[in-house]
């Protein structure tokens, strides 16, 4: 787990704080645009999207885009979770890992 207020000095999007931060990501950025590729580290074999499974407050979005434009200032909480695990947390867990994001003032931070 990873407490917005140790996010909070890198400033910017939450995607390039959670960069800096957990080594165990790895962001691909797509030339012209597109939302960014998060890989866990060693998910090079899965099939199929490679990117993690968001969760905001407990939503699953559709794509990564979400974590360009969510600053960190408005995070309380990030989980992240290798492939294929969730920590019990009653999500579904994503072939390529799971990031759960916990925005400040929600019922689900708490």
């Amino acid at each position: 787990m990873i407490l917005g207020s140790d996010l909070w000095a890198r400033g910017g999007s939450l995607l390039d704080a959670l960069a800096g931060r957990v080594s165990s990501i790895r962001v691909s950025r797509r030339s012209g645009g597109g939302c960014p590729s998060v890989m866990m580290r060693g998910q090079r074999t899965v099939i199929g999207n490679p990117s993690a499974q968001v969760y905001v407050d407990g939503t699953p979005m559709l794509d990564t885009c979400i974590l360009n434009q969510i600053r960190v200032l408005d995070v309380a909480r990030v989980e992240v979770y290798g492939g294929g695990v969730s920590g019990g947390t009653g999500h579904r867990a994503g072939p390529n890992g799971t990031i759960l994001v916990f925005l400040t003032g929600s019922e689900a931070a708490r």
